[in-house]
């Protein structure tokens, strides 16, 4: 694997970091095994006395253990110092108190109480006979109390080596634990954390009851729409279908709509940990890339991984159909778990029985309004509006004029930069396109067929010096409607 983890990464971790990384394991696994995504939880205030306890996961259902998980329910401690016979025996007692004898811990106690597995956490690499001797002084110490270490289904060491080959099997932990230690190439694949250090992402995140997340490939029911009229979803609803789509490994969906309509922060909000162990499980499996950087490199990293039955959420952006077809056809292969989102402006990818397609429509007034007062709430009411007419519906360009303040000349300067960015996705533009969309803009109505066809043909030769044909079709396109009205808009507000 790109970011494969050996036992020096894992001794190099401190004490909070050991901890964070037997989080994400537990959470790791569960997806892996299909446990109920509400038994795991692992504190992380590891300051606070613990009764012997820093994670635990249980279930019911399903399979009796996993390779890493020995039993439903099991306990793990974390330990960063180095182990020895002596500390695991004093390890699993409670602490003396005058007058009583010894007894065990908490978590020793209702691990033998419920038949479950008790595991050391521990980043020290051990040889196989150390590892024996430590899980021995267990028992020796448990006996010692009277109680019964065979009432365990598992006693265990995990020291740096087991713990680097569990890492290896889920590459969202490998890459978020190659990426603690920041010395590593990530050849640009990013956690869904790192993810959510890019500049839009720090926008505060405004959701709205607005119907403008639309199913490509199936029809919304009447009575999941909030506009009769509107076969789309609420960010709400669209969260919900696309999380519970990607609760099944092969899972694939293909989010498309124009640049600047907010698909990625869409994706990263839906993929966010809203609190529950569920999100968490999700936000903790997400491996994310931008497909224009490292196409290469994300389809050999699919490849492995479905071969391999590693589980893991593929989020790749600027994915355009080809990548996404080489990707969806790897996910599918026998035997894998991977679950793949991709994003980009168009698609052809719309009819699959395992993809889900979601076009993202443009903002409303309201919501404009909204996530520009959120980017500064001191901007005047003048300001949100003159931002909003200019916005056009594409939340990308609130931000931005919010981010400029709102103030006139300002804010358009910095909209000619972000209309290039939307208008041709970071791409050089595309002189004929980008001369037909300008002349188009000039027009609030322009006939293109029927008795007014002539207005097209007399725009087409006289000033865009195009064809007919070339001028409609490059101007009436899907991008080149909504490019359209974001041009028209910017020069209604004094742009160009």
């Amino acid at each position: 694997m790109i970011f494969e983890v050996d036992p020096d990464s894992i001794a190099a971790l401190d004490s909070l970091q050991l901890v964070k990384l037997m989080k994400r394991l537990l959470l790791a696994e569960a997806r892996l095994a299909g446990i109920p995504l509400r038994g795991a939880s692992v504190p992380l205030q590891i300051t606070v006395p613990d009764g012997g306890e820093d994670g635990r996961i249980s279930w019911t259902g399903g399979a009796d253990s996993t390779p890493y998980v020995p039993a439903r329910f099991t306990i793990l401690q974390s330990k960063a110092q180095d182990l020895t016979k002596a500390r695991v025996k004093k390890e699993v007692l409670a602490k003396p108190r005058k007058g009583k004898p010894p007894a065990l811990n908490d978590a020793v106690a209702e691990v033998l109480a419920n038949s479950g597995a008790y595991i050391i956490f521990c980043r020290q690499p051990m040889t196989g006979a150390k590892r024996k001797a430590l899980q021995k002084a267990i028992r020796d110490s448990i006996k010692a109390v009277g109680a019964k270490p065979m009432a365990a289904v598992a006693i265990e060491v995990y020291d740096a080596n087991l713990i680097a080959d569990w890492v290896n099997r889920h590459p969202a932990v490998a890459l978020w634990l190659a990426s603690v230690r920041a010395s590593r190439n990530l050849a640009g694949f990013q956690t869904h954390e790192g993810w959510g250090r890019y500049p839009d992402m720090s926008v505060p995140w405004k959701p709205s009851d607005e119907p403008r997340f639309a199913p490509a490939d199936r029809a919304v029911p009447e009575e999941e729409r909030r506009v009769k009229e509107r076969g789309s979803w609420t960010y709400e609803q669209a969260s919900a279908k696309v999380r519970n789509f990607l609760a099944d490994p092969k899972a694939i969906v293909r989010i498309y709509g124009p640049s600047g309509f907010g698909k990625s922060r869409f994706a990263y909000e839906v993929l966010n940990n809203s609190g529950n162990v569920s999100d968490e499980i999700d936000t903790a499996s997400v491996v994310y890339c931008d497909g224009s950087i490292c196409s290469d490199e994300v389809v050999k990293l699919a490849l492995e991984c479905a071969d391999a039955a590693l589980a893991a959420i593929l989020v790749v952006d600027e994915c355009n159909d080809e990548l996404h077809q080489k990707l969806a056809n790897i996910v599918r292969r026998t035997g894998s778990r991977l679950c793949l989102v991709t994003m980009d402006i168009e698609t052809k990818v719309l009819q699959a029985s395992d993809t889900l397609s979601l076009r993202v429509e443009k903002a409303d007034d309201k919501l404009i309004g909204e996530i520009a007062k959120g980017v500064a709430p001191k901007l005047t009411d003048t300001a949100t509006r003159f931002i909003t007419e200019l916005a056009e519906g594409f939340p990308r360009m609130a931000v931005l004029g919010a981010q400029q303040d709102g103030a006139g000349r300002r804010t358009l300067e910095s909209v000619e930069q972000v209309l290039e960015r939307i208008m041709w996705a970071g791409k050089p533009p595309a002189q004929e396109a980008q001369r037909a969309l300008q002349v188009a803009a000039l027009f609030e109505w322009l006939g293109i067929e029927g008795r007014v066809e002539s207005q097209a043909a007399f725009v087409a030769a006289q000033l865009a010096e195009q064809t007919t044909s070339r001028f409609v079709e490059l101007s009436c396109c899907r991008s080149g409607r909504h490019h359209l009205k974001l041009l028209a808009s910017a020069a209604r507000t004094g742009w160009g």
